[in-house]
């Protein structure tokens, strides 16, 4: 099977194919309105855990599940960072909390967290958990876990969060009381980052050797080729037979890094899920016979990023320029036709958020051209955009383009592998000009901040820096009153849209095809964290 043959390095089809089709794509979304509208519609519901008796009569145990994915490069979830990456340590291991597709948390290894005045927090822990090898599940293992997110050796972009911890302390093996330095009402939601995966305590190097307790066990890992995991058959959650989930005996994740090739498998027959489809890959597949589409709304979005340390964006006339000749409600139609996206309105903050400020989206090239002028560039700049070469990124860079010229902005695109892009070579996504990169989905928006926002935070691919926004941010942090917490995010908001250190095109609703077989497919807010432990094949 093509599928199988070892990665290659270089630019992808798609995205090469994207890079030259320009505005010249809008003629053939044209073409597939008649699909847009199945898209948009009963083809893309989102499958449901089967609850019932009857339900539970229907499922299948057993069979193999195949999916595709780009390569994973770290299987160590403290230092996981791209959503091959994600979908890896989300069969593996599990964490404390999690959350719905409605951002609220959920009990997983801890049943509950409580707390009297949000800085020593008590969690009780699930009994009868074992990890892959047999040994229990105790505090330990979780106190173990958070120290290496604490030490910077490790490398881990939650570093910053989890220094907040003064003490832990094991009251039993199922107790855990946690101290930290300052009040944080909003700790619980820390705990639902894809890194805070829980490890066996004594785990020298995860990259090595990864055992957890979740549903499924690696088997065995070529880090270009494949990935086999082996269903965990002492999973502590029952399904609706009241036997141990998950339903399916194996999960067989097959390196690829051609996301239509993948589309082109799973309507062939040889792969059973794709994720993170672009609207044109999505709509190729919808109504096709053997598969079925499920979507699910996300906070997940793109960031085109300006550095604000180097070239013409040091000056914020300049970022405010760029943000208003770009048309985001025209990237989000065109880009995300038939409702899959919700267009940025200058912040990172998304309609799935309670504080989220929902205003139009500022578009005004006259005062954009206006602005440049008078940051001494009347007669046009040049930009160097770094484009990863990965799901819809080089379209979003191309539009881009297009659209900057009406300002006279040239933006010469510089397309390179997604390995390269997240790498720690020159004009990496942190060091570059400009750069896009993909965010998925936070339970808080004060997440995003502390990573990539924050004066000297580890993921600023724009290097902003700003007192006041600082100062928000912290106060956010330690406020307990929810009501005055969700103001001072629209404050922060507000200083977000004025001050413009980054571009958001708009928030995805996510596109998954699969197999008209596999069925019981609950997405995670981020598809790559679906754990598939409800999920079963049709015999």
């Amino acid at each position: 099977m093509m599928l199988l043959v070892r990665r290659t390095r270089g630019a992808e089809k798609l995205g090469a194919r994207l890079r030259t089709r320009r505005y010249a794509f809008l003629a053939a979304l044209l073409g597939l309105a008649v699909l847009a509208l199945g898209l948009a519609s009963g083809c893309g519901k989102q499958q449901q855990p089967a609850s019932s008796q009857s339900a539970a009569a229907a499922i299948t145990r057993g069979g193999v599940m195949k999916y595709a994915s780009q390569e994973t490069v770290n299987i160590d979830p403290a230092v996981a960072a791209t959503g091959p990456d994600y979908q890896f340590i989300a069969l593996v291991y599990d964490k404390l909390i999690d959350v719905d597709q409605k951002m609220k948390m959920h009990p997983r290894l801890a049943v509950s967290w409580t707390t009297t005045d949000g800085k020593t927090w008590t969690f009780k822990l699930r009994e009868g958990v074992v990890f892959h090898d047999g040994k229990p599940f105790t505090a330990d293992d979780v106190i173990y876990t958070y120290n290496r997110l604490k030490d910077p050796d490790v490398g881990s972009n939650q570093v910053d969060v989890f220094a907040n911890i003064d003490s832990m302390q094991a009251v039993d093996d199922h107790t855990l009381v946690i101290k930290l330095k300052k009040v944080t009402p909003e700790f619980p939601l820390n705990l639902t980052a894809p890194q805070t995966q829980i490890l066996e305590k004594g785990v020298k190097n995860p990259s090595d050797k990864a055992i957890g307790t979740g549903p499924f066990m690696v088997d065995s890992w070529d880090p270009q080729v494949q990935a086999v995991m082996k269903a965990n058959p002492n999973y502590w959650e029952k399904g609706a037979d009241g036997k141990p989930l998950p339903y399916l005996g194996e999960i067989d994740v097959i390196y690829s890094p051609e996301l239509a090739g993948q589309v082109e498998a799973c309507r062939s027959g040889q792969l059973d899920f794709v994720g993170g489809l672009s609207y044109e890959l999505g709509a190729t597949v919808t109504g096709a016979a053997g598969t079925k589409i499920l979507t699910v709304p996300s906070n997940l979005h793109y960031d085109i990023h300006m550095n604000c340390k180097q070239g013409a964006s040091k000056d914020p006339r300049v970022r405010l320029a760029l943000r208003l000749g770009t048309d985001t409600v025209t990237m989000a139609k065109v880009l995300r036709p038939g409702g899959l996206a919700e267009a940025g309105n200058g912040t990172l903050v998304g309609p799935t958020y309670p504080y989220y400020l929902n205003q139009k989206p500022p578009y005004d090239p006259v005062k954009a051209k206006q602005l440049l002028a008078e940051a001494g560039y009347a007669n046009g700049v040049d930009v160097t955009l770094q484009v990863q070469n990965a799901y819809g990124v080089p379209a979003i860079g191309t539009m881009w383009q297009e659209q900057m010229k009406k300002i006279g902005v040239n933006v010469h695109l510089q397309v390179v592998p997604q390995d390269v892009y997240y790498g720690d070579g020159p004009n990496n996504w942190l060091d570059c000009e400009y750069g896009i990169t993909d965010w998925g989905p936070r339970p808080s928006a004060l997440m995003y901040w502390q990573l990539s926002y924050m004066t000297n935070a580890p993921w600023s691919g724009s290097k902003w820096s700003d007192a006041e926004f600082d100062s928000v941010c912290n106060q956010i942090a330690t406020t307990v009153d929810e009501a005055k917490r969700n103001d001072l995010y629209r404050k922060a908001q507000e200083i977000l849209i004025d001050r413009q250190p980054d571009i958001i095109p708009y928030f995805e609703t996510s596109v998954c095809v699969v197999n008209e077989n596999l069925n019981g497919v609950y997405l995670a807010p981020d598809w790559s964290q679906t754990t598939f432990t409800t999920a079963w094949m049709a015999q």
